[in-house]
């Protein structure tokens, strides 16, 4: 009975740690795909029914063109790591880096959203929300998801890295923010 129950035990735990690194790339990919479903819908929002004449229209471009380099900044930096990773066994990831990388992306597109939120800070209007925003994506759940993806990529057999590579690589794709002109 001893046996069976560690059996069982073992299995459950092995199981866990092999389900870990899939867990880990698909919340990172939900915390891209919010961030940039969020934003954009709020930028059209804003192309709708901003006036292009109020400053808070000219002000919001540019946080949301701030949110977007941001972005793409820590989505290509994310991928030059995994790369290096993969081609360097003995090599360091920078998670100090990564994580200012991905704090500054998502400061930033939380700093748009707020924006909006607020109503471009127009007190000729009623805001949209009646407290403090708040932020719409957690830093620390993005680096950990970030980390732990890169690290089963890393760990993985040279076989299977570059074909992880590049569905990564396919999928961050999809989830960088559009240039604010091509929002339809």
């Amino acid at each position: 009975m001893k046996t069976l129950t560690l059996m069982l035990l073992f299995i459950a735990s092995a199981s866990k740690l092999i389900a870990q690194p899939e867990s880990s790339l698909n919340e990172l990919l939900s915390i891209c795909r919010k961030a940039k479903t969020e934003s954009e819908d709020n930028a059209r929002f804003i192309k709708q029914f901003w006036k292009a004449e109020e400053p808070r229209y000219a002000d919001a471009i540019k946080m949301y063109n701030s949110a977007r380099a941001e972005f793409d900044e820590w989505i290509e930096f994310y991928k030059l790591e995994t790369t290096m990773a993969i081609e360097n066994k003995s090599y360091t990831i920078k998670e100090d880096l990564l994580k200012t990388k991905i704090d500054d992306a998502l400061s930033a597109v939380n700093k748009f959203n707020s924006y909006y939120y607020n109503d471009g800070e127009n007190n000729a209007s009623v805001a949209r929300n009646n407290g403090p925003i708040v932020p719409i994506i957690n830093v620390s759940s993005c680096f950990d998801a970030a980390l732990g993806t890169i690290k089963f990529i890393h760990g993985a057999k040279k076989e299977k890295q570059e074909q992880m590579k590049k569905e990564l690589y396919e999928k961050l794709e999809r989830y960088q923010l559009v240039v604010f002109n091509e929002i339809k």
